[in-house]
């Protein structure tokens, strides 16, 4: 039944019949899976053609992948920009440890620009979320185009929030929900 529908959907979708096949093929096999327990995601699919770009999603996609995996999430999110440091690192890792999915919310170019100042990012958006891929701790990736994370952790609803050493003793934006 599963290949059926996304050989169908492929091919409503104008891809050629092995493209279609291929979907179809993929699909099914994440269907069995996962038990046969849950839809297939898009994010799922993609993984296939493309392990990292499957961790970057939008808000409303990451809304719709936990409310079907009631595992605990855990949030953290920053700049990143020059590169990924050890202290980015150490908080990525202690995230991991306290949870079972970890999402980063990564600021878009033009907040980072607003937070940092002329010339930031360095690296944009795409090469800061590819960078943290590559990552076990990361599970997702979300984009921030706001000044904070407020908005979509009032969205989210993640299990945890943490952040980094320098944010001890001070508010972090969303934690009041």
């Amino acid at each position: 039944d599963c290949f059926c529908a996304f050989l169908a959907m492929g091919l409503a979708h104008k891809m050629d019949l092995a493209e279609a096949v291929e979907v179809g093929w993929n699909a099914s096999s994440l269907y069995i899976e996962n038990k046969h327990n849950k839809p297939i995601m898009p994010h799922e699919l993609a993984k296939w053609n493309d392990p990292l770009k499957s961790k970057m999603v939008s808000v409303e996609e990451m809304k719709t992948i936990m409310g079907y995996d009631k595992s605990t999430w855990v949030w953290t999110n920053g700049c990143f920009d020059f590169a990924i440091h050890s202290g980015h690192l150490e908080t990525l890792e202690a995230a991991k440890k306290l949870g079972d999915k970890v999402i980063v919310g990564l600021n878009t170019d033009d907040s980072v620009n607003r937070l940092k100042g002329a010339g930031r990012p360095v690296l944009t958006w795409n090469q800061r979320a590819e960078n943290l891929a590559h990552l076990q701790y990361v599970d997702f990736i979300v984009p921030i185009s706001a000044n904070t994370p407020k908005e979509i952790i009032k969205v989210l609803q993640p299990s945890i929030i943490i952040k980094g050493e320098e944010y001890r003793n001070q508010y972090v934006a969303g934690s009041e929900f």
